[in-house]
């Protein structure tokens, strides 16, 4: 029987040894991939997000400055921006505290059942993201309507 020396007996791996390596690095990179996913997914939201808050932003504004005539009758179309649409609800609340979905079509009437003081506007921006899946984000602003 022939005796190995210490070198030769550590000469290479054994397939137990390769095979346990190649299992780590398995489950390693199926944590990788599985994080890059999620970050992608987390990222698509959080620009949708972003979009959607801007544009929120921007009709409660818009609101804002016109006169109450016309916010009553404003039609907000389907705003679209890069892959993602957006779809705005209006409503006001009456002075009983009912909530009034926007565009109405006799405005004169509609003025007759609002606070005189300050009138509340709520918008909700709406949006589905390439997965499918639907969010939505609101806002509130009020409308100070002039004294008599």
């Amino acid at each position: 029987m022939t005796r190995l020396s210490p070198t030769e007996r550590n000469a290479g791996f054994t397939l137990l040894e390769l095979m346990f390596a190649v299992g780590v690095l398995a489950s390693a990179l199926a944590i990788l991939f599985g994080s890059l996913v999620t970050m992608y997914t987390m990222g698509e939201i959080n620009e949708g997000r972003a979009k959607a808050s801007n544009h929120l932003a921007s009709i409660l504004d818009h609101i804002r400055y016109l006169p109450l005539r016309d916010a009553l009758t404003l039609n907000v179309p389907l705003y679209r921006e890069n892959s993602i649409e957006m779809a705005a609800e209006l409503q006001v609340r009456d002075a009983g505290g009912n909530l009034i979905d926007l565009p109405v079509v006799d405005p004169v009437a509609t003025m007759a059942l609002l606070p005189q003081d300050a009138v509340e506007f709520r918008c909700r921006v709406v949006w589905q993201d390439s997965r499918g899946h639907i969010y939505m984000t609101e806002g509130v602003t009020l409308y100070a309507r002039p004294g008599p």
